[in-house]
C-alpha cells in the first residue's frame, strides 16, 4: 500500500488539443529560413528586374543623350520604359502567387 504521488501536469501527458495547421514538432530554424527564402524569391526577383530596368533606362538613357545631344528627353524616355518593366514583372509575380496572404 504504497503512497500515492500527486499527479502533476508534467508527471502525466494529458491529453492536447491539436490545432490544425501547426506541426507537433517546432520547425528547426535552418528549415524556417529555407521555406520563407523559397516563398520570398519571386518577390526578390521582382524587385531585382524593377530596380535593373531603372538602372538600365538611367544609363542607357544618359548615353543616348550624350551621344545624340539631346539633354533629358531619352533619360526620362528609360526612366519610364524601366519604371513599366519593373512593374509589370512587380504585378505579374503578385497575380501570379495570388497578391499578399
Amino acid at each position: 500500500m504504497g503512497e500515492e504521488r500527486p499527479k502533476t501536469r508534467f508527471a502525466e501527458k494529458e491529453e492536447s488539443v491539436r490545432i490544425p495547421g501547426h506541426a507537433e514538432r517546432p520547425e528547426p530554424p535552418q528549415a524556417a529560413i529555407s521555406r520563407i527564402l523559397r516563398q520570398a524569391a519571386p518577390y526578390m526577383g521582382a524587385a531585382w528586374v524593377l530596380t535593373g530596368g531603372l538602372l538600365a533606362g538611367l544609363f542607357g538613357g544618359r548615353w543616348l543623350d550624350g551621344k545624340l545631344g539631346t539633354e533629358p528627353v531619352f533619360l526620362v524616355i528609360g526612366l519610364t520604359l524601366g519604371v513599366f518593366v519593373g512593374m509589370a514583372e512587380v504585378a505579374r509575380v503578385a497575380l501570379k502567387r495570388g497578391g499578399p496572404s
